[in-house]
């Protein structure tokens, strides 16, 4: 499971709250450019360069692992996805004579493109359109053609018009698979764009394939049709996707010398089920990789199942980090107390689990992003995602800090704390300016180690609870771990340990919580639903608690805010859903978390909606935003790669471009 940053989340470690900027830091650029509504934030890999020489080879070669997989996730979003973006990348490679404002609009869309791999939203799911027309599309492609054609990469035999006609309606017609995952349709399959499932392909049929036990590979394969019946096409070397994983593999090869003796094991695992397509493998490989804790660490395969409309199909993904010591320190201090936490946790003893292993929990800088990992903006992860794994071998938790604090210096530079004083009252200013950040980053901790990594299945389900919960299952895990964060920051364990201050820092927070789910409205400019778990679940929380009149909706000068009343009886509250949900899960129900998702997660008010983008349209804050990763640029002697090197002057557009050249 993954966490999302969010308009104004900021996260540094409680150590960083009061120190000042390095010089290097005052001399670097964050937000190095905005193109329309769009931020574009650059992350730097401080301490790369303190790594031994085998670690940095070693950090290059997972990287072009990673690399070599990201074709497979724009297939995954969109049969025509490679389609468009090689028409874009092919008029960015070559646009010289083209009118700069349509240049400008074809940039600015083509950033949203490699941003979510697709042209959909990562939080709506519904298709962007482009600013400029088709025939302007057209003019510019034939002008970047004559200049030079290379960036196309036409195939034997096809013309620039057939690859244009063919992505038209897909660019351009709103009504053309509307939605990535269309959650309001009558066949949520059938009417979703995304390329898990034939055409024509019905939710009851997948999901009698599956129940019926007829599919072995829910995870890593596509769902197509041969005559009558249903079939996979499994994700492996000899299957879909083999010229890929062939790639993968032999990154992989080249990164195994480099390798401590654990990680090389994982990385042959990892190999072989990539060669057998069989998710017995997977298993195996899961269980050695969560057991290992290196340097150097990586994430490579079809992980997430967010974008799949039912929640089966694992989205490919990769991506490459490197501990950062020093604050790991500090997440060692949550480690140490887990089987506290678990033992406080306010649901049923039956759901609650001995630890027989700590968990693996560390603060990383990361050096590569690519596939489901790069939409903006990852900051956490728990894996693996099984259930019997979790509670049998523990998980691996990575709070990405290097993403989190370099957005939050490149947003702050940029624009201050307009958010801030447009959204909370004045008398919430001082103590959020002071907290927040510091409870920010100690629950993005609390949701990885111990959110997603606490509690335990009844004993009765015979299967891991998101075979039974099904669509509904991210949204609940994700409330589950949001939950748990929110119930022990003001934990007295939690101010012994010294990661917060005071119980005033947490109920900081509290408040600053309550305020993101009126401000992620903006992100939905359309319709009533919020169709993404993490967006979900943080308003299935919010609304549940003015359910219970805990978080009062104030109107003051026509401006709705958010409110908490008593931030101890919030926690009580709190702790209530907490049990619910843990319940839930536990027994595998899928109408218990359908009640909860659909009275409370999925829809929004649109009047209210409509309020809170007028009211960032005032203070001019981009909506979207995107990062440049690192560029780790190797050292050729005798055709072997001997360094590697850090390149942080990379603009977004060379950096994505490069990223197509390898594959």
């Amino acid at each position: 499971m993954i966490s999302l940053l969010f308009a104004g989340c900021v996260a540094p470690t409680p150590e960083e709250i009061t120190k000042p900027k390095t010089a290097i830091e005052e001399e670097r650029e964050y937000l190095v450019e905005q193109v329309g509504n769009l931020a574009v934030y650059r992350i730097y890999a401080d301490g790369f360069e303190d790594l031994s020489i085998e670690d940095q080879l070693l950090a290059y070669w997972l990287t072009q692992a990673a690399i070599a997989g990201r074709d497979i996730f724009y297939h995954q979003m969109h049969s025509q996805g490679l389609d468009i973006r090689r028409v874009l990348e092919g008029v960015l490679s070559a646009p010289e004579g083209i009118e700069e404002g349509l240049l400008q609009e074809i940039k600015h869309y083509a950033y949203r493109v490699w941003d979510s791999s697709s042209n959909y939203d990562q939080r709506t799911f519904k298709k962007f359109l482009p600013e400029f027309t088709y025939d302007e599309l057209v003019r510019a492609a034939h002008r970047a053609n004559e200049n030079d054609g290379a960036g196309f990469e036409l195939k034997e035999g096809e013309a620039l018009d057939e690859l244009l006609d063919g992505v038209r309606k897909a660019m351009f017609d709103p009504g053309f698979d509307a939605y990535l995952k269309n959650q309001e349709a009558e066949d949520i399959v059938k009417e979703s764009a995304a390329n898990f499932y034939d055409r024509g392909v019905t939710e009851n049929k997948v999901v009698r394939f599956y129940d019926s036990g007829k599919g072995k590979n829910p995870l890593n394969s596509r769902v197509a049709r041969k005559w009558f019946r249903l079939e996979e096409q499994v994700y492996k070397v000899g299957g879909l996707y083999s010229e890929e994983i062939e790639q993968i593999i032999y990154y992989l090869e080249k990164a195994k010398p480099y390798c401590p003796e654990n990680q090389a094991e994982c990385l042959d695992l990892l190999i072989e089920y990539y060669r057998s397509g069989d998710l017995v493998d997977f298993e195996k490989f899961n269980i050695a990789w969560v057991q290992t804790n290196p340097e150097v660490d990586f994430i490579n395969g079809f992980i997430e199942v967010y974008q799949d409309p039912l929640g089966l199909k694992g989205s490919w993904e990769g991506l490459v980090n490197f501990i950062n010591k020093e604050k790991t320190e500090t997440v060692q201090k949550i480690i140490d107390e887990v089987q506290y936490y678990e033992d406080s946790m306010p649901w049923k003893s039956d759901y609650k689990k001995v630890w027989k292993e700590k968990p693996v929990a560390k603060s990383v800088s990361v050096v590569s992003e690519i596939g489901d990992a790069a939409t903006c903006c990852v900051i956490g992860i728990n894996l693996p995602n099984s259930q019997k794994i979790r509670e049998e071998y523990g998980s691996k938790s990575i709070a990405l800090d290097n993403v989190v604090e370099d957005l939050d210096r490149g947003k702050q530079d940029a624009y201050g704390v307009q958010v801030l004083e447009e959204f909370a009252l004045p008398d919430e200013w001082e103590a959020a300016s002071k907290w927040v950040s510091q409870a920010d980053w100690v629950a993005l901790n609390f949701h990885e180690i111990i959110g997603h990594g606490s509690g335990k299945a009844s004993e009765s389900l015979a299967k891991d609870p998101s075979f039974y919960i099904k669509g509904y299952y991210n949204t609940l895990e994700e409330t589950r771990a949001e939950l748990v964060a929110l119930y022990f920051l003001p934990d007295d364990k939690t101010i012994e340990l010294g990661l917060l201050p005071s119980k005033d820092a947490a109920w900081a927070y509290y408040r600053d919580y309550a305020r993101s789910d009126l401000q992620q409205l903006r992100r939905f400019e359309t319709g009533n639903v919020i169709g993404e778990a993490h967006n979900q679940a943080t308003h299935l929380i919010v609304q549940y608690l003015i359910s219970k009149g805990e978080v009062e909706v104030k109107q003051i000068d026509g401006k709705h805010y958010y409110v908490v009343k008593d931030p101890v009886r919030m926690r009580e509250a709190l702790g209530e859903l907490l049990a619910e949900v843990q319940a839930v899960k536990s027994e595998g129900s899928y109408e218990g978390a359908k009640h909860l998702v659909e009275t409370y997660g999925k829809y929004l008010d649109e009047d209210l909606r409509d309020e809170v983008i007028e009211r960032y349209s005032n203070i001019e804050i981009p909506k979207y935003s995107v990062v440049v990763m690192p560029w780790l640029v190797p050292t050729h002697e005798n055709g072997r790669v001997v360094d590697v090197s850090i390149d942080s002057n990379e603009s977004y557009m060379e950096q994505q471009l490069r990223y197509s050249r390898y594959n």
